[in-house]
């Protein structure tokens, strides 16, 4: 019997670890500009966020429809109503996807 290639081995996720995750959403760097800024985004139920930059590197204000595309798991009980508002601090390397990560507005 052969050894499992590394790709395919898994190792447990913490309770920790899927907390963090469920905050944290990557996209496609593309050809855009790379830097960190602070983004202020808004869910409803139905609907894709709304990314309204806040703060840092301007040339990242042309991440915003990026962002607004991006895959985030936030989810609403059927018939909400509701608006979740979140900060998020987004990195863009040089040679590397973007990752967005969302903090409660204090």
């Amino acid at each position: 019997m052969g050894l499992l290639p590394i790709s395919r081995l898994q190792w447990p996720v913490t309770r920790a670890e899927e907390l963090s995750r469920l905050r944290d959403a990557k996209f496609s760097k593309q050809s855009g500009p790379y830097g960190s800024a602070e983004f202020d985004l808004t869910f409803s139920p139905g609907k894709g966020p709304v990314a309204v930059f806040a703060s840092g590197d301007p040339k990242m204000k042309a991440v915003s429809s990026r962002i607004e595309a991006a895959k985030f798991q936030v989810e609403f009980p059927v018939g909400s109503h509701a608006t979740l508002v979140r900060h998020a601090t987004v990195f863009c390397g040089q040679y590397a996807p973007c990752d967005a990560v969302m903090t409660p507005l204090e």
